[in-house]
């Protein structure tokens, strides 16, 4: 099943280094052959707490929620409670580092009669559509268009909370100095936020 999710705003997005993000939203399919798999474990990693790390390619990817967590040493490469189940969590490489692809599972406790919801962000903004967790694991892929990047995605689900995060892909680019494109970005989102006062007036 495949959802294109566009996010667009003006003025906020302008702060955040862009006025709009293409990012197309994928469920199910198999590994996407332009991502990584994180590795957990690894030496110097924290893997307890509430921010947790993985690693690819030399790089570390920070797993952050509100309940404390853990990543297991033995079965799956995961991330889970350090107790129980959770309801969110926030995916950051480390530095300067973006990303144009992330997939990962979510192993979700839902039930036909008891259902779940997902809700991401992208770099803080809220995606518009929801998904139905189903019981067990529900993949996800994100996948930037164009020239976009992404720098952080997160979740939180409503309804019974997520048992584990597993089978975590990423696809990292670096981030390069806009030039003073962002600066543009937020002069054209004045300008337009003026023309609708004026229409306003």
């Amino acid at each position: 099943m495949k959802f294109t999710t566009t996010l667009i705003a003006g003025f906020a997005l302008a702060i955040s280094a862009f006025s709009a993000n293409a990012i197309q939203i994928t469920t199910g399919g198999g590994d996407h052959q332009g991502a990584d798999n994180v590795l957990f474990n690894e030496p110097g990693l924290d893997g307890s707490g509430f921010t947790v790390e993985g690693s690819v390619n030399g790089a570390v990817i920070d797993f952050t929620s509100t309940t404390s967590l853990v990543t297991p040493a033995n079965g799956a490469a995961r991330i889970e409670a350090g107790t129980g189940t959770f309801t969110n969590l926030l995916i950051d490489p480390e530095g300067p580092a973006t990303f144009t692809i992330l997939q990962f599972n979510v192993n979700s406790t839902a039930t036909n009669r008891n259902p779940s919801t997902i809700f991401f962000s992208i770099d803080g903004v809220p995606v518009a559509q929801s998904y139905s967790l189903g019981n067990g694991q529900n993949r996800f892929t994100f996948e930037a268009e164009g020239l976009e990047t992404m720098s952080t995605v997160s979740f939180t689900t409503t309804g019974p909370p997520v048992q584990d995060v597993r089978q975590v892909r990423i696809g990292l680019t670096t981030a390069v100095p806009d030039g003073g494109f962002t600066l543009g970005l937020l002069g054209c989102a004045l300008m337009g936020i003026g023309v609708i006062r004026k229409k306003l007036a």
